[in-house]
C-alpha cells in the first residue's frame, strides 16, 4: 500500500509568495487559497529516494496519536516533485526569532553571526543540542501559543516534543 492510498496528496500549481532561506532543504512560503484566511503555508520539497515527505507525515500521525504538540503536515506534489506543507504556527502579532540568533546575542565571542553560521554551517561546532537546551532553560523565551496543553513545559520541553 502507497502513502497515496492513505491520506489525499495534493497537487500545488500555487507560486512562491517566496522563497526560505533557512535550513538545508529546498522551500517556499505560499498563500493556500483553499485554506481559511489564505493561510501562509510552507511547502518542502524531499530530497530524491528519501522518503521525507512521508516520514514528516508517520511523525505528525505518531504526535497526534500520542497527543504530543506538533505542526500539521501534508503530503504535496509540486512541479513533479514530493513534499511537504504546513500552515504557518506563528502568530502574524508575532515574530520569530531564530535560535542561532539567540545564541549569538547571549555569546557573541563563541557563537557565529547569523549570517555567517548560514555561509558556513558545517563550520559550526557551538550549535549542538546541548547548548540549545541549555539557553532555554536559562532564558525568558517562552513556549508558542498553542491548541495543546503547554500548561507547565518551559520552552526547552516544548522544543524537545515538537
Amino acid at each position: 500500500m502507497e502513502v497515496e492510498d492513505l491520506y489525499i496528496v495534493q497537487t500545488l500549481t500555487e507560486n512562491a509568495d517566496f522563497l526560505e532561506q533557512l535550513g538545508t532543504k529546498e522551500k517556499f512560503w505560499f498563500r493556500d487559497l483553499l485554506s481559511k484566511n489564505n493561510q501562509r503555508t510552507l511547502f518542502k520539497y524531499s530530497r530524491p529516494n528519501t522518503g521525507e515527505h512521508w516520514s514528516e507525515k508517520c511523525a505528525e500521525q505518531l504526535c497526534l496519536l500520542l497527543g504530543l504538540p506538533h505542526v500539521n503536515y501534508d503530503i504535496a506534489i509540486h512541479n513533479g516533485r514530493y513534499g511537504v506543507t504546513s500552515p504557518n504556527i506563528v502568530d502574524k502579532n508575532e515574530h520569530l526569532v531564530m535560535g542561532n540568533e539567540l545564541l549569538h546575542r547571549d555569546d557573541p565571542d563563541e557563537y557565529p553571526r547569523p549570517v555567517d553560521f548560514y555561509d558556513n554551517k558545517q563550520k559550526v561546532t557551538s550549535h549542538t543540542v546541548t547548548r540549545v537546551l541549555a539557553f532555554l532553560e536559562l532564558s525568558a523565551v517562552l513556549p508558542p501559543k498553542s491548541d495543546f496543553d503547554l500548561h507547565g513545559l518551559g520552552a526547552a520541553e516544548v522544543f524537545v516534543v515538537i
